[in-house]
């Protein structure tokens, strides 16, 4: 595969600046961590990779590999297709997604194979109709707002997620924030305590693949400070009973975060004495509450990991998720088992200021793509500009619930 000139060049052009930048790095080294010069070698290794030239082989295009899925699905695969679901991940076109398409096998083992064990995430059910911000809300003069708020329409009725700071100078969560906050739902869970306690910032990072350095851990505690002070106040209203009804709810109710000694200390890969108290929080009493009674939707951790950096395709993610399943409970129970989306209640539920409709809605398609690399089955699509959701084919999730 070749690659065109003004492309080659970029990439020179990039190399050629981290390279410079790790050399600038290294004349000052007491003012870097090892962790973040690592990191810039490691997306100049990356670059290079890309600039090389692959070799020309006969892989699977991606109609032939969609091809060879729907053979599996109808128990007809040939030989052929078999070698192509087994190779389709060198293809070009799945590079890009690597990781997603060696998720496919955990997902699907072969015969005789048995099932990974379940990585789940949890995410508020109401933060799946609204989620937070994708980007900072800011006034018209530049200052972080205070409140900011979303809606969305169900069959049932409207919703409305408003967003408010305890402290101005902190200003509202958003864009990545949405993943630490999925995980401290998801501790919660796992433990039946709102009380969470771990020992450092690492044991995030683990869970989503991140490195330690300098920056994750500069983002780790302002989204913490951000998600600390948050409230949030859910206003229902119901087509039926014409009832209007809302709650407010504290996300964290106590928290402890490190002293600057410590603070230090860790980003350092120090080691805190057995007697000072880990990083501690407290959901909301009625929030915990709520999640108990299973206002959550589980959500596959190893899938959720590649999208915790594009908050649209996270949200989409959990969208889709929640909405193939709600469809498969509708048809379990005879009744209408098709979800159909407008695109003007998909914008307002995704929150998009995005003006080119159109090419939103090639972003959602091209993030439909990149989910059917690990679920083949999903029946989710557009129908000009409507979202279309029906269950799964073979009624296959990649959540397995026992109800």
């Amino acid at each position: 595969m070749t690659i065109r000139p003004n492309k080659a060049q970029r990439i020179r052009d990039q190399i050629s600046e981290l390279e410079g930048t790790i050399n600038r790095m290294l004349a000052r080294p007491q003012s870097f961590q090892p962790e973040e010069v690592e990191e810039l070698r490691s997306r100049v290794a990356a670059l290079k990779a890309e600039a090389t030239p692959i070799p020309q082989k006969n892989y699977p295009t991606k109609a032939r590999w969609k091809k060879a899925l729907s053979a599996s699905l109808a128990g007809a695969l040939t030989d052929e297709d078999r070698q192509v679901l087994e190779t389709y991940q060198e293809a070009p076109w799945a590079r890009k997604d690597a990781r997603l398409a060696a998720l496919y096998k955990s997902y699907h083992p072969s015969e005789g194979m048995e099932s990974a064990k379940q990585e789940l995430l949890y995410i508020a059910q109401v933060l799946v109709l609204c989620g937070l911000p994708y980007r900072q809300p800011k006034s018209a003069e530049g200052a972080p707002l205070t409140h900011w708020e979303r809606s969305a329409r169900t069959a049932q009725g409207e919703v409305r997620l408003i967003l408010g700071t305890l402290d101005p100078k902190v200003g509202l969560p958003y864009g990545k924030d949405r993943v630490l906050l999925s995980w401290l739902i998801t501790k919660a869970l796992q433990t039946g305590s709102p009380k969470i306690t771990w020992d450092t910032a690492t044991d995030f990072f683990e869970a989503f693949g991140l490195n330690t350095g300098g920056a994750n851990y500069r983002w780790f505690l302002a989204a913490w400070k951000r998600l600390a002070n948050l409230a949030i106040k859910i206003d229902r209203h119901e087509y039926g009973r014409g009832e209007d009804w809302g709650r407010l709810r504290v996300v964290i109710e106590d928290y402890r975060l490190p002293t600057p000694r410590e603070q230090i200390q860790e980003a350092t890969g120090g080691v805190r004495l057995p007697l000072e108290a880990p990083y501690a929080a407290e959901l909301g009493a009625k929030l915990f509450q709520e999640l108990q009674e299973g206002r959550v939707v589980p959500l596959p951790l190893p899938v959720m990991r590649e999208f915790q950096d594009e908050p649209k395709a996270w949200d989409f993610a959990c969208f889709v998720f929640w909405r193939s399943w709600v469809c498969q409970k509708s048809q379990q129970f005879n009744s209408n088992p098709v979800a159909r989306i407008s695109w003007q209640d998909l914008q307002l539920q995704l929150g998009s200021t995005d003006k080119d409709a159109k090419q939103l809605r090639k972003t959602l398609r091209a993030f439909l793509d990149r989910l059917r690399i690990v679920w083949p089955e999903c029946q989710a699509g557009f129908e000009s500009s409507t979202l279309v959701i029906e269950p799964p084919l073979s009624s296959l999730h990649l959540v397995q619930t026992k109800d």
